[in-house]
């Protein structure tokens, strides 16, 4: 028969699918290289800049790089409707701007020194080539630290006060929060974020709260964190709260002597300091109606004037020259009184020692006596249930639910 031999046959085929795959081969290195040729031709790995926000503080000397790889004509940078010229910054002709340190693929970079709040905003570098330009762009943000309202903050006490706390930040917002000294007080803060057409963010915090006493000549001190910080800024504000003299319960004076001399003090805390204060004694503290005053009608009570002690604390001393029985039965008043209200102090003497009042000997015995009568009470109790506690120990007595025998 004629033909290929069957051994040829084969040996055809065998190429043909060699040759297919050689060629697909081919097609798929052809396509790779088509597509990074592509890329290639639309990245231009010769202009050296990065594109984004540079975020800093006041005061902070910052760079702002821009470079080329080749030969360039000039170059210059635009911030808002200014033009600046590289080599001029680089000549230092201009204030507050010059010539960064490296210049190696930066030839067009500058540095900001000292910056402030005029310097924030777009800045372009333009680099100047063969029929054409380079362009980049930085935003720039200052982060400035957090501005409190009112600077001095005064506050009634047991009145809301509201304090601002406000901050520029840029695109991602800054965090505030609220301390009084080391305490966080955050948590009665409520806060509001409002934008700006170039991306800036004003992020305030409005602090709603009550001072106390207590909480007068303390630190309030606002603190904003942000991504670009390595520490939290603060700024800080004095407190000062004002409230009335504030009240105590009703002192005793013991262990007094008749015919002895005795200064009678009061301390107490105010803000401001008060402007009226007067004694008063009588037979009860309702009756009140005999007034000692400045310089006394009485030869034997005198009232010295408000001194200030070392922790700032305010003390009223009432003078008793040769106490006497009547010194005894009288009820003392002292009354204070500030642009924020009035308090009065109840004072009584006593011959007694703490705890023990003249007159109440008789109520001490009674209560012995009860105390005794305790005793015998529970005294019989606690032996019978020894007693049987001691039998059942020993098996005389056996306990069972509804039924009690008792062992001979």
């Amino acid at each position: 028969m004629g033909g290929v031999p069957i051994s040829e046959r084969h040996s055809t085929r065998y190429f043909s699918t060699q040759n297919m795959t050689s060629m697909m081969g081919n097609i798929v290195l052809l396509f790779v290289f088509l597509v990074a040729w592509g890329s290639l031709a639309q990245c231009d790995d010769s202009f050296i800049f990065t594109n984004g926000d540079v975020i800093v503080k006041p005061g902070d000397i910052v760079p702002l790089n821009c470079g080329i790889v080749g030969e360039f004509r000039y170059c210059v940078w635009e911030h808002g409707q200014d033009i600046f010229q590289t080599e001029d910054i680089h000549s230092d002709v201009y204030p507050g701007m010059s010539q960064p340190f490296n210049t190696e693929n930066n030839q067009c970079g500058i540095e900001l020194d000292n910056i402030s709040a005029e310097d924030q905003g777009e800045w372009t570098c333009k680099i100047f080539i063969k029929g054409g330009s380079k362009v980049g762009k930085n935003n720039v943000f200052i982060l400035d630290k957090p501005e409190i309202t009112p600077s001095k903050l005064t506050a009634n006490a047991d009145e809301e006060t509201k304090v601002t706390c406000r901050v520029m930040s840029p695109r991602h917002a800054a965090e505030l929060s609220w301390f009084l000294d080391s305490d966080d007080i955050t948590e009665n803060a409520e806060v509001e974020d409002t934008g700006t057409a170039d991306g800036t963010l004003m992020k305030i915090s409005t602090l709603t709260r009550t001072f106390i006493p207590i909480e007068n000549k303390k630190t309030l001190k606002c603190v904003v964190t942000h991504p670009s910080l390595d520490e939290p800024e603060h700024t800080t504000v004095p407190l000062t709260v004002k409230y009335a003299p504030v009240g105590k319960l009703p002192q005793t004076f013991y262990e007094l002597k008749k015919d002895n001399d005795y200064e009678i003090w009061i301390n107490f805390t105010a803000n401001p300091r008060p402007f009226k204060k007067y004694w008063q004694y009588g037979n009860s503290f309702d009756e009140l109606t005999d007034k000692v005053d400045i310089p006394p009608d009485d030869d034997r009570l005198k009232a010295n004037k408000l001194v200030t002690s070392d922790n700032g604390d305010f003390i009223a001393v009432l003078k008793i020259s040769s106490l006497n029985e009547t010194d005894f039965q009288r009820k003392y008043n002292l009354f204070v009184e500030n642009e924020i209200g009035s308090t009065t102090y109840l004072v009584t003497l006593s011959r007694g020692k703490l705890g023990e009042e003249v007159g109440t000997r008789g109520a001490n015995k009674s209560a012995g006596t009860i105390i005794g009568i305790i005793v015998a009470v529970i005294a019989p109790i606690a032996a019978i249930v020894g007693i049987v506690f001691f039998l059942k120990r020993k098996e005389k007595f056996c306990f069972n639910p509804g039924n009690t025998q008792i062992n001979g």
